[in-house]
């Protein structure tokens, strides 16, 4: 990724590769000491925190073993000069059962040199968890 986009642009890219399952284009976007938030309850095998490339390859593995994403929708972007606040929605089921939940999401990115050094992320954890449990 040129270092000449703006934030916006960069994460609406990389909302593209997530879109075609291109998780390497995602990673190279990526500091090599990138920080990576997924917001969430304990036991939730994704939430936590994952470190550099690796760790952040790690959890798109998690996230890919557990969810079977139907519907992604970044709905609204917000960017500055070094960040960018992303406002979506999902519907998703569990890759065991089949069940679904939805969720409305907040992601944040900070980017720095045309890189992403940090990504929080949180949605409705709670429907998952009842969604997993019923």
């Amino acid at each position: 990724m040129a270092t000449d986009k703006t934030p916006v642009q960069l994460i609406q890219e990389l909302y593209a590769a997530f879109g075609r399952g291109d998780v390497p284009c995602i990673l190279d976007a990526c500091s090599d000491d990138v920080v990576w938030t997924q917001v969430g309850p304990q036991g939730m095998d994704y939430a936590g925190t994952f470190k550099g490339k690796e760790g952040v390859g790690r959890w798109f593995g998690m996230v890919a073993a557990n969810d079977v994403i139907r519907e992604f929708e970044p709905r609204e972007f917000f960017g500055g000069d070094d960040h960018c606040t992303v406002i979506g929605w999902e519907r998703t089921a569990d890759a065991k059962t089949g069940k679904e939940f939805t969720s409305d999401w907040l992601h944040n990115f900070q980017v720095k040199n045309g890189k992403v050094t940090r990504w929080i992320g949180a949605f409705d954890s709670d429907a998952r968890a009842r969604m997993a449990q019923t």
